[in-house]
C-alpha cells in the first residue's frame, strides 16, 4: 500500500475542510452578491434625472427649469458634480419641484438657450462655467461660478416661494 491508513485518514480529513471551505465561500459570494444588488438600485434612484434644453421647454409643466450649463474642462464644473449635485435634497429639490436640465459644450462655443433673449435682444448664451438659469414662465435669472449645496438650496427656497405667490 503506498499510503498508510493514518494517512489516508488525513487526506479524506482535507478534503472535507476543503469542501467546506468552498461552501462557506459560496455561501458568503451569495450574501454578498445579494447585498449589492440590494443596495444599487436604492442608489440609481439617487441621480439628477438630467434632460436635454429642448425637451424641458417641450413639456407641458408649472415647474421651474433649473439648467446647468458646463464646460467639459471646467473644474468648478466637476467638482459641483461631485460635491454638490450628490446630496440627496438637491437631487430630491431638482427632481421633484424643477425640471432639471444639463447643458454640457467643449468650452469653444458657449451653452446656448436660444428661446430666451438677452438685453441686446440675443439669444441668451451662457459665457461662463458652470452657469446657472432659472427659468420661470419666460422670466429667467442667470447666475455663474460653483455653488455650494447651501447656496442652491437658498437659491431653490426663493424660487419656490416665489412660484407659489
Amino acid at each position: 500500500m503506498f499510503f498508510s491508513h493514518s494517512h489516508a485518514n488525513s487526506l479524506r480529513i482535507n478534503s472535507r475542510s476543503k469542501y467546506a471551505f468552498f461552501q462557506a465561500k459560496k455561501a458568503i459570494s451569495a450574501i454578498f452578491l445579494a447585498a449589492i444588488f440590494t443596495v444599487l438600485p436604492a442608489q440609481a434612484s439617487q441621480e439628477i434625472n438630467w434632460l436635454d434644453y429642448e425637451d424641458a421647454r417641450q413639456l407641458d409643466s408649472d415647474k421651474p427649469i433649473f439648467v446647468f450649463g458646463e464646460m467639459t474642462f471646467c473644474s468648478a464644473c466637476k467638482k459641483m458634480k461631485k460635491e454638490v449635485f450628490v446630496e440627496a435634497d438637491i437631487i430630491n429639490t431638482l427632481n421633484e419641484d424643477f425640471i432639471p436640465v444639463r447643458m454640457s459644450t467643449l468650452g469653444i462655443f458657449p451653452n446656448t438657450l436660444a428661446d430666451l433673449a438677452d438685453d441686446q435682444g440675443d439669444p441668451l448664451e451662457l459665457n461662463g462655467s458652470p452657469g446657472f438659469v432659472v427659468i420661470q414662465n419666460n422670466q429667467y435669472s442667470v447666475f455663474y461660478g460653483f455653488q455650494s449645496a447651501e447656496t442652491l438650496r437658498k437659491i431653490f427656497g426663493l424660487v419656490l416661494k416665489s412660484d407659489e405667490a
